[in-house]
C-alpha cells in the first residue's frame, strides 16, 4: 500500500471495531480518500494508517485502489480542486490559531 492508495469504506459495515480511530478511518473514507490525506487529517504518521486500513480490509470495511492517473488533464475536476482548497484552507487556520495561542 502506498501513501496515494485510494480507500473506501463499504456501507452497512458491522462488527467490533480495533479503536476509535478506526471508526474515524470509517467516516472520513465515505468518499474515497488516500492513505497520505488520512494521515493528515488525524494527524498520525502513514505507517499507522497503513496499519489501520490493512486491519480495516481484512474485515472488509474497506476496499482500496491504486489511485486515479491524474497526469490527464481531465481528470482533475473542480470538485478535486475545491477539496483542495478546503483541505489547505482549514490547515492554514488551524496553523494560525495555534501560532496565536502560542504567543
Amino acid at each position: 500500500m502506498s501513501i496515494d492508495t485510494q480507500i473506501t469504506a463499504h456501507t452497512g459495515h458491522g462488527g467490533r471495531l480495533l479503536s476509535e480511530q478506526h471508526q474515524l478511518v470509517l467516516e472520513l473514507c465515505s468518499e474515497p480518500r488516500a492513505v497520505s490525506e488520512l494521515a493528515g487529517l488525524l494527524q498520525l504518521p502513514v505507517g499507522v494508517i497503513t496499519v489501520m486500513v490493512t486491519d480495516l480490509r481484512q474485515r472488509q470495511m474497506v476496499s482500496t485502489r491504486a489511485p486515479v492517473d491524474m497526469s490527464r488533464n481531465d481528470n482533475v475536476t473542480h470538485r478535486l480542486m475545491e477539496r483542495v482548497h478546503a483541505a489547505l484552507q482549514a490547515q492554514y487556520e488551524e496553523e494560525t490559531r495555534g501560532a496565536r495561542g502560542a504567543n
